[in-house]
């Protein structure tokens, strides 16, 4: 069954299922540091469901940009972890359209992502779904730095559908 993916608020529950997640090799750099605490919504993240199944997170704002990496003045930085029981099945430009669908609905006109370099697998779905490059961050790895303008209708693969979107405890669709 093709996955429905909705944004909703993290809950504890969420956030603490977070942090036993797993990648599989050199992706084991985007592991949960459970040292570090849950993730919290307060500090701008948010869950992605599949119906009741936590698909994954993202992460907005200060807390989503790379250190080194100055805030950016009408640029919403963002940050995304798919649950990895899902990653390399064919969701992820579902995936990624939904949540560019639910910044673009909030009122977000620009994205922008930070990709490590190596990382070819996200850079393929970031360009399909309307990120261009402009420019590389180099800190302890080298990230692509990427940006998608909503207005124009890139970013979200160009799609304006209605897809139910949570914020807070009000549904806006």
């Amino acid at each position: 069954m093709t996955p429905h993916f909705v944004v909703a608020p993290l809950t504890t529950e969420h956030a603490l299922s977070i942090t036993t997640w797993r990648y599989a090799g050199k992706w084991s750099v985007y592991d949960s540091r459970p040292e570090e605490g849950p993730y919290e919504a307060e500090e701008g993240y948010a869950a992605v469901l599949d119906g009741d199944t936590l698909a994954g997170f993202l992460c907005v704002g200060a807390e989503a940009r790379v250190p080194g990496l100055t805030e950016e003045p009408g640029v919403v930085d963002l940050g995304v972890g798919m649950n990895p029981a899902l990653v390399g099945q064919g969701h992820g430009r579902r995936f990624g359209t939904a949540v560019l669908d639910h910044l673009r609905a909030t009122g977000t006109d620009r994205v922008r992502i930070v990709v490590q370099s190596w990382n070819t697998r996200s850079l393929r779905l970031a360009a399909r779904i309307g990120f261009t490059e402009t420019g590389r961050h180099h800190a302890d790895v080298e990230y692509v730095v990427l940006h998608a303008d909503l207005r124009s209708g890139e970013g979200g693969d160009g799609l304006h559908r209605a897809v139910e979107l949570v914020r807070g405890d009000e549904v806006v669709r």
